[in-house]
C-alpha cells in the first residue's frame, strides 16, 4: 500500500510528455530530414561489432535544393567543406587515445546517386592522409525493411589507387602479373557493361565472371571507371565479383574439407583456397 501511494503521488507531479513532438524534433536533427541518403545495395556485407570505434562520414545531396546535386559532406551533423576534410579527420584522430586512433572505423554513408568522379576525389584525399581502408554503408539486396533498419551493416574495402594504362603501369603489371588473364569490365549507362569488349546486361555480370573464373582462376580484373558511374553501380559490380569468389571458395572448401570456407580454422587451408580463387582488381581511369 505504501508503494502504491508513493507511485500515485509521483505521477500526480509529472506532466505528460508529448512524445510525438520529441520524435519530430529528433527526426529534424537526423541526416534523412535535410539530405538525400539512399544507400546502395550489396549481397556482401559484415555486421560492425566495435561500434565505439565508428566515425560516421555522410556524403549526401540536399533536399532543400533539389536542382543542386552537388555532394555535401556531413560529420557530427555539420557540413564540412571538401578542402577541410583532412583537418577534420585529423581532429577526430587526435580526440582518440593512441591505441583507438589506429583502429578507427571510418563509416562512409554515401547517397547511391553520387557520381564516382566525386567519390574518387574523396578517396584520394583520405589516402593522402594515411587512410587505406573504409567501410561503406550498404543495404542488403531486396531488403525487407527501410535502409535505416540495417544501420550496422557495412562493406569494408581497401581504398584503391586509380590506375591508367600508361607505359609505367604496363611495365609494373608485366613484372608482377605476367601470365595472368586480364578481364576488362567497363560499366556503361542504361544497365549495360562491357565484359572483355562484349556487351552484356549488368545483371548478367555475376554469371559471366563466374564462368570465366571456373574456366581459369589465374586472372586479374581491370575495372574501368567513367565519370558518370553512380556509386550504387560501383558497389553492385564490386559486390557481384566478391559473391562469385566467395561461392567458389565455399564450393571448393566443402568438397575438400566438408565445411564452408569461413568455417575453416586452419590458416594454411584458408590461404591455399584464397590463392586458388583470388580476387585481384585494378580500378582504372577510363
Amino acid at each position: 500500500m505504501i508503494l502504491l501511494s508513493g507511485i500515485s503521488f509521483g505521477f500526480s507531479k509529472i506532466q505528460l510528455i508529448d512524445y510525438k513532438k520529441i520524435n519530430e524534433g529528433l527526426f529534424r536533427k537526423s541526416i534523412h530530414y535535410k539530405y538525400n541518403l539512399e544507400l546502395p545495395e550489396s549481397d556482401v556485407y559484415q555486421r560492425i561489432e566495435k561500434k565505439s570505434l565508428i566515425e560516421d562520414i555522410f556524403i549526401v545531396t540536399s533536399k532543400e535544393n533539389p536542382n543542386n546535386s552537388e555532394p555535401i559532406i556531413v560529420i557530427n551533423n555539420k557540413k564540412v567543406a571538401f578542402a577541410d576534410l583532412p583537418g577534420k579527420i585529423k581532429e577526430i584522430q587526435l580526440s582518440k587515445d593512441e591505441i583507438d586512433a589506429k583502429f578507427i572505423i571510418f563509416f562512409l554513408h554515401i547517397h547511391r546517386d553520387i557520381k564516382m568522379s566525386f567519390i574518387n576525389k574523396l578517396r584520394k584525399q583520405l589516402m593522402d592522409i594515411g587512410i587505406w581502408k573504409v567501410t561503406y554503408d550498404v543495404t542488403p539486396c531486396n531488403p525487407k525493411f527501410d535502409s535505416r533498419y540495417y544501420g550496422d551493416l557495412g562493406l569494408s574495402l581497401r581504398l584503391p589507387k586509380l590506375q591508367s594504362d600508361s607505359l609505367d603501369f604496363q611495365e609494373i603489371f608485366e613484372k608482377y602479373h605476367k601470365g595472368r588473364d586480364i578481364i576488362k569490365i567497363k560499366p556503361l549507362e542504361s544497365g549495360f557493361c562491357l565484359f572483355n569488349e562484349t556487351l552484356i546486361e549488368s545483371k548478367d555480370l555475376k554469371e559471366k565472371y563466374k564462368n570465366q573464373m571456373i574456366e581459369n582462376q589465374n586472372n586479374i580484373v581491370k575495372f574501368y571507371h567513367n565519370k558518370n558511374l553512380d556509386f550504387s553501380a560501383y558497389i553492385r559490380i564490386i559486390s557481384d565479383l566478391l559473391v562469385v569468389v566467395h561461392e567458389l571458395r565455399d564450393m571448393y572448401s566443402i568438397n575438400k574439407y566438408l565445411k564452408s570456407y569461413d568455417m575453416l580454422s586452419n590458416y594454411e587451408e584458408r590461404e591455399m583456397i584464397r590463392k586458388k580463387y583470388p580476387l585481384l582488381i585494378f580500378e582504372m581511369k577510363d
